[in-house]
């Protein structure tokens, strides 16, 4: 990078004129691309990933949640063009479009497993509506802050920059994806699981998320643990219609709740006596009572404690979390 803005600032005829750096629009326009591309590339690369991985949806339904950002990208962005033609202004414009971005990135970060695919696309709709603000909003106040002679070259310069902002935003995502699921393996999965030289070397390649053949060896792994690793391993995930997303009797050829007629539900509550969830295991969860078996008898066991209820897997950090909410 030394070289090369040695190199403009000694020929006649530089690829990028360095004074237009002095052009405060020009400069400020410049550093908002480069943001907007690392934000943008950044999310098309890895909200699908965790969509899939993490969610647990199909490698196309987690493609198509990029769809609604797109969308909000394009109405955006021919909004804001009319509101500033109009205006004439820019600035303000500007700055509630960096706002909307910042708010959409904001939500995104606070997806986790308890997230569901309905928010994932809220956060990319405010997410693309930012950024369909911004993109264009700022190559066009470039574009009219800079001699005509230079109007190309300034223009290029934007999309160069987004292009760069871009690349880096894939590998430092990339780098802090790594950290984080290697720091989260090491917290929430037990030291005799990771003891196991096979299950270790296939929980450090987060790909057997993506990878069904990988992620069967891994299940394959956890029920040699027996009982106990069932428990550790399974977990009950919904989406937002009340649907299984995980491993369930929907696995075999029977009809979805989506194949049955609306009808109305009433249902009346009559927990149990026998024990401490007033669970009676009925339906699927009553033909696979190992499982059960043992987070009853973690149940129990942290009764005293005011422990009622954990729900699978029983992580360290999950029961830990029991733990302390039932004595504050």
């Amino acid at each position: 990078l030394a070289l090369f803005v040695y190199a403009e600032l000694h020929t006649d005829e530089p690829l990028l004129p360095m004074h237009l750096f002095k052009n405060r629009v020009f400069t400020v326009s410049g550093l908002v691309t480069l943001f907007s591309g690392f934000a943008m590339m950044g999310s098309l690369f890895y909200i699908p990933l965790f969509v899939q991985g993490v969610l647990g949806a199909s490698a196309t339904n987690s493609g198509l949640v990029t769809m609604p950002m797109m969308i909000a990208m394009a109405i955006a962005a021919a909004i804001a063009g009319q509101v500033m033609s109009r205006l004439g202004k820019y600035r303000v414009l500007g700055v509630v479009g960096l706002i909307v971005m910042v708010i959409g990135m904001a939500i995104l970060s606070t997806m986790d497993a308890e997230s569901t695919r309905s928010e994932v696309t809220y956060a990319m709709i405010i997410f693309g509506i930012g950024l369909g603000t911004t993109i264009p909003l700022f190559t066009l106040a470039v574009q009219n802050s800079v001699p005509y002679r230079l109007m190309g070259i300034s223009t290029s310069t934007m999309q160069f920059l987004r292009a760069v902002g871009g690349t880096m935003g894939v590998a430092i995502m990339f780098s802090v994806i790594q950290g984080q699921y290697h720091d989260g393996v090491q917290e929430n999965v037990p030291a005799v699981v990771r003891e196991q030289e096979q299950l270790s070397q296939a929980l450090d390649d987060p790909q057997f998320l993506l990878n069904p053949q990988a992620f069967e060896r891994v299940q394959a792994a956890f029920a040699g643990f027996g009982e106990t690793g069932q428990a550790l391993f399974e977990e009950a995930v919904y989406d937002e219609d009340g649907n299984m997303l995980t491993g369930s009797l929907l696995d075999y050829p029977i009809p979805t709740a989506g194949d049955l007629p609306f009808f109305e539900l009433n249902s009346t509550v009559t927990p149990t006596n026998v024990n401490s969830l007033g669970a009676k295991g009925i339906g699927e969860a009553g033909t696979i009572g190992s499982a059960q078996t043992i987070v009853n008898a973690v149940v129990d066991a942290l009764e005293p404690l005011g422990v009622k209820h954990i729900d699978m897997p029983l992580r360290p950090k999950r029961v830990w979390a029991a733990m302390q909410e039932a004595r504050s």
